[in-house]
């Protein structure tokens, strides 16, 4: 994703050098996150960009949240990522994989 496209769809001014800057900084860390999280990048994934965009302007508000366990995402990007990896056939962690 473009910076211009970044910004664009986080409504932030194109002048605004330094609050993209921060989103640039921020998506980075949402691909590491999704990544993590079992979520192969593709930017052609409707789903994956609007889950980049939820993590980068949870970030932009709150810089502290990915630090902070009780304030990480809620289950609507926990469902997000769930979609993805079940489009993606990604199996999921053994940590997430039911034992009896």
């Amino acid at each position: 994703m473009t910076e211009q496209e970044l910004a664009r769809l986080l409504h932030i001014d194109e002048d605004d050098d330094l609050s993209i800057a921060n989103a640039v900084m921020y998506q980075g860390a949402a691909e590491e996150y999704l990544t993590g999280a079992g979520v192969k990048k593709d930017y052609d994934s409707p789903l994956y960009k609007q889950a980049i965009i939820v993590l980068v302007t949870r970030s932009l508000d709150r810089p502290d949240m990915l630090t902070k366990f009780s304030d990480m995402p809620g289950s609507g990007i926990v469902a997000m990522i769930a979609q993805l990896r079940r489009r993606q056939n990604v199996e999921p962690a053994e940590s997430e994989v039911d034992h009896e």
